[in-house]
């Protein structure tokens, strides 16, 4: 299995493997999607991701279910592509990101209450909530037993990147931060917010029509229950009809960069890989062919124009090799000079990152950090530089 080189172009050839292997962690992540989407009991059967994958037979049946093929078909599938994937990993002892992906299949295969804990900590809940905070969350997060996923609903969207299709009737690749719950400060009185990004899919015309109407200060919420993998940075494919578009999205905007942003210790922590490989705080970045990145934003100075690669300095001892997104939904400003700054780190290639979003420091104002949920689950991921390391 090979990525193409091209599709890295932008990064320097020293860090493309290590950026593969972000890929190729994102693209078995991918098949977890598609076969609890297809055959969710059948998938909870499989104990861990060697299992999984080592089922030819099963692979085939999730991808035939999936493009809706014809048996006699069938046979025009690459079947053992996610095997050769894994297979890879294994024969690179790649142990690690192995445990990672199993940790994710474990939490995305755990079972209600389990599931209802881990959302219960990214909303920043405990098991002491109260009934009616319990109550909200269900407004919001209702977890299927039966499809072994949530049912997502009024939670607000900013859309981060784009991958067209080719005609309008064909499905448009989309990455999306899923952000306040917004039944939540009318009952509650206080803010609740998922703050975790996903990937989905939707129409070529109706992904226009939400990119425009965003950038005419519009956000989206889900308006009617989807299926959700949160695990998996995995939302199922959306109806434009079933969201709505609201003023607000600059407020929106501003919190969740509040919400991903970092003080300079804590990007130097990142930068030298000591920073968590938390899957929940990744992205599958559009602009890095798929690949896992950590999204955080941060102040600091663009110090050459963004044009193929620049740098962005937090302060003298903390910088980031950056490369400009041809993908991002968002305003991005190459000229040099501070900004705010939000970017997507590979979660393989620490201090590389590239620019989603860019804005003056006059005009966003005062970015204060809030807390973002889904930290709390660092304890269940190694360090980056764990991640990375390949185990004899």
């Amino acid at each position: 299995m090979s990525i193409t080189p091209s599709d890295l172009a932008l990064f320097p050839k020293k860090i493309r493997s290590k950026i593969r292997l972000s890929i190729r962690m994102s693209r078995i992540m991918h098949f977890m999607y598609l076969a609890l989407k297809n055959f969710p009991k059948v998938a909870e059967s499989y104990e861990n991701i060697d299992s999984l994958l080592n089922d030819l037979d099963f692979a085939k049946a999730v991808l035939a279910r999936e493009r809706r093929i014809k048996e006699e078909e069938v046979l025009t599938i690459n079947f053992a592509y996610f095997y050769d994937i894994y297979k890879h990993l294994l024969e690179k002892n790649f142990s690690t990101a192995i445990d990672v992906l199993n940790t994710v299949w474990r939490i995305s295969t755990c079972g209600y209450n389990e599931a209802m804990k881990i959302i219960y900590k990214i909303v920043g809940l405990d098991e002491s909530a109260s009934m009616l905070e319990r109550f909200i969350i269900s407004r919001h997060l209702q977890y299927s037993v039966a499809h072994l996923c949530y049912q997502a609903n009024n939670v607000s969207l900013i859309f981060l990147e784009l991958e067209r299709g080719h005609t309008s009737d064909s499905l448009s690749k989309l990455s999306v931060y899923m952000g306040t719950l917004m039944q939540a400060l009318p009952r509650l009185g206080v803010k609740m917010r998922l703050g975790l990004a996903a990937r989905f899919s939707i129409k070529t015309q109706d992904a226009d029509v939400v990119s425009q109407l965003q950038t005419k200060g519009f956000k989206h919420v889900l308006s009617t229950p989807f299926y959700y993998y949160p695990a998996l940075l995995r939302l199922c494919r959306v109806s434009y009809r079933k969201m709505n578009a609201r003023k607000s999205f600059d407020i929106e905007l501003k919190e969740m960069l509040s919400e991903l942003y970092l003080e300079a210790d804590e990007a130097a922590e990142l930068v030298s890989g000591e920073a968590r490989a938390n899957v929940f705080l990744t992205i599958p970045s559009i602009s890095v062919n798929g690949g896992l990145c950590i999204l955080a934003s941060f102040k600091g100075r663009l110090t050459d124009p963004l044009i193929e690669k620049s740098r962005i300095v937090l302060d003298e001892d903390v910088k980031f090799k950056v490369y400009p997104s041809y993908n991002s939904l968002l305003s991005v400003n190459k000229h040099p000079g501070e900004y705010v700054f939000l970017v997507a780190m590979p979660i393989t290639a620490p201090g590389h990152a590239v620019v989603l979003g860019n804005w003056r420091l006059d005009d966003m104002g005062d970015v204060r950090k809030n807390k973002r949920g889904a930290k709390a689950l660092d304890y269940l991921f190694p360090k980056i530089n764990e991640l990375i390391r390949k185990n004899k």
